[in-house]
């Protein structure tokens, strides 16, 4: 009986992998066998063996046409590995929410990020990259900052009660030091200009010579918000017509995550 080799175990990892990362990367779509093929450059068979343990393991399933592959879940955890922040947003709303961000990405050719409040802090979720030729990179799954740093920790800021974001900001003041220019009155100042405006824009401080746009769902329990999705990108792309425009393409997703 033939047994896997190191080499050979390694490479048929890789190969998995890769074609996971493909699925997972055209979701909500799926591939069939041939059009794997021939974006991975690996031979069909071989595509049929990974497909047949990917699926047999719970890591993608068959599209309703039967010929189709699908990841399952947008996160590619299977039915049987939750999400390390499963405490935070439930696995179903988190997946959801990665379908909605590949659409953002797409569209709008620049990072996503989805970010939740964890006491003081914002802590990032999931990230999405864009087709644009520089991407923020800044935030990413389990990168932290102070409630107030950057626009999507922002947008959770501004979403909670006056009382408690002051005490989350003045509990992150010693913090504020490693982040160049910003200070407790500017953060306040962007909180007033995000709940003014309806959504938060914020520029140069998580990352330099960078703009964000953010929003937090519409929930029926006013002043805690689940979540917030943020897009990122060089400020010169971000002139304010772009800004309004990502808003009105954020806020419309987000109303059917909550909604759905």
């Amino acid at each position: 009986m033939y047994e896997l080799g190191a080499n050979d175990g390694t490479q048929a990892l890789r190969r998995g992998l890769h074609i996971l990362a493909l699925l997972r990367s055209v979701l909500p779509d799926g591939l069939g066998a041939t059009e794997i093929a021939s974006r991975t450059g690996i031979q069909r068979p071989t595509v049929h063996r990974m497909l047949a343990a990917l699926e047999e393991s719970g890591w993608i399933r068959k599209g309703p046409d039967g010929k189709r592959y699908l990841a399952v879940g947008a996160m590619g955890y299977g039915p049987q590995a939750p999400s390390p922040y499963s405490h935070l947003i439930s696995d179903d709303l988190l997946n959801r929410a990665a379908m909605a961000m590949r659409r953002l990405a797409n569209h709008f050719g620049d990072a996503v990020y989805l970010v939740v409040r964890e006491g003081n802090d914002s802590v990032g979720v999931h990230r999405e990259i864009g087709h644009y030729s520089v991407q923020i990179l800044g935030t990413y799954p389990g990168k932290r900052h102070p409630l107030g740093v950057g626009a999507p920790s922002m947008a959770l800021l501004a979403a909670l009660p006056d009382d408690e974001a002051r005490m989350a900001v003045e509990a992150n003041m010693p913090r504020l030091k490693d982040y160049t220019g910003i200070t407790a009155d500017l953060i306040w100042k962007f909180r007033e200009n995000s709940k003014n405006r309806g959504y938060t824009v914020m520029t140069n401080y998580a990352v330099h010579r960078t703009t964000g746009v953010a929003c937090t769902p519409e929930t029926a329990l006013p002043g805690i918000p689940l979540f917030a999705l943020g897009v990122g990108s060089v400020t010169e792309r971000m002139l304010v017509p772009r800004q309004a425009e990502i808003a009105g393409m954020l806020k419309a997703e987000l109303e059917a995550l909550v909604s759905g």
